[in-house]
């Protein structure tokens, strides 16, 4: 197994600071369902040199309404998602896609960016977020950027984002109160 640093910021300005700093030798950890798996199969790039852990900013973990928007942090767990009160009234479709995801252990740990990044077919949250024309706030060091969630996807697991930008916030204009919407996820039994 390789060596790296492992360090947790204070705020949301010192993560950038650090990721301008290291650009592609660092890797952000938040729920980390995915960098766990690809450290334990060592299929992390070998030029790794720190791992940061954004999981307890704050300012990254909140869901509020504003104005015509719902805004949610980039640390939002699935769980939280599927059971905000918010979110249930003005973006239905997101709470059901967030309470399929993975297993309880995953909704409990996954981020609603790190199921974003990771740019996974299936990820469930990705269809109820472009239905609701999402936007992303993007920061790279003190600069920030907008894109709207259906442009920041290349393919399979390939996003349009430079390794040294975060994803802030998530935020979409609430549903009419009364519209109707669904999630159904299709996915293989694994029993009989």
């Amino acid at each position: 197994m390789q060596n790296f640093n492992f360090i947790r910021p204070d705020n949301l300005d010192e993560a950038c600071d650090l990721l301008v700093r290291y650009k592609d030798k660092a890797k952000l950890i938040a729920g980390g369902t995915d960098l766990i798996i690809a450290l334990r199969e060592e299929k992390l790039p070998n030029c790794l040199e720190i791992i940061i852990d954004i999981s307890n900013l704050g300012e990254l973990n909140y869901i509020k309404e504003e104005g015509k928007y719902i805004r949610i942090g980039s640390g939002v767990r699935h769980t939280e998602i599927a059971k905000n009160k918010l979110i249930e009234k003005y973006a239905p479709v997101l709470s059901i896609a967030a309470s399929v995801v993975g297993s309880p252990q995953i909704r409990n740990k996954g981020t609603i960016a790190g199921n974003i990044i990771t740019a996974s077919p299936a990820a469930d949250t990705i269809p109820a977020l472009i239905v609701l024309d999402s936007i992303l706030v993007i920061r790279k060091g003190k600069e920030k950027r907008k894109m709207f969630l259906k442009d920041v996807f290349e393919g399979a697991n390939k996003v349009n984002l430079k390794s040294n930008e975060i994803v802030c916030e998530i935020y979409f204009e609430k549903l009419p109160l009364g519209a109707k919407s669904d999630f159904i996820k299709l996915a293989r039994r694994n029993a009989v």
